[in-house]
């Protein structure tokens, strides 16, 4: 591994006279220099990176307002709950805060992830949650990821999800 010292200003513009151009470390050119190589380090390290390839995760904590939303906003949009028969929208995940919580965090895996992954593709921050077509009720949720075994659940709000 290399040693990197951070100080300096990362605009900082490295001046090279000879080459290999490498700033004394402590530098603000060695700040500046790491900071470029941190936005592009498929330039700086390309071995160790590997070929670029989609990442599916291998889930997705959701948070879930129960709250009835008020008017639709533009580019809101309404999608379907996919895995209503096996983990209904109205009892989705564990309350946060309570029982009485307008928040409700829960995880979707395997299967379920699956079957949500492409939803949420299409979906944004307004877009409205509904159990059925039928239904009038509507909900929002925030979506991350699942990277590994964590449960944010647990982790931000003590909580473990069901």
């Amino acid at each position: 591994g290399r040693l990197v010292i951070l100080t300096g200003d990362a605009e900082a513009r490295i001046v090279c006279i000879r080459a290999p151009c490498d700033p004394a470390p402590g530098t603000p050119a060695a700040f500046g220099a790491f900071a470029r190589h941190l936005a592009d380090l498929a330039a700086w390290m390309p071995e160790e990176l590997g070929r670029e390839a989609p990442w599916t995760p291998a889930g997705y904590a959701v948070l879930l307002n129960v709250t009835l939303p008020g008017p639709m906003l533009p580019g809101a949009g309404v999608v379907v709950w996919p895995l209503e028969a096996t983990r209904p929208l109205a009892s989705f995940g564990v309350p946060v805060g309570g029982t009485a919580s307008v928040l409700r965090c829960g995880l979707v895996r395997g299967e379920d992830a699956a079957a949500l992954g492409p939803l949420l593709a299409g979906a944004n921050t307004l877009t409205q949650w509904i159990a059925t077509p039928a239904t009038n009720a509507s909900h929002t949720m925030t979506v991350r990821p699942l990277m590994g075994g964590e449960d944010p659940c647990a982790e931000f709000f003590g909580v473990p999800a069901a």
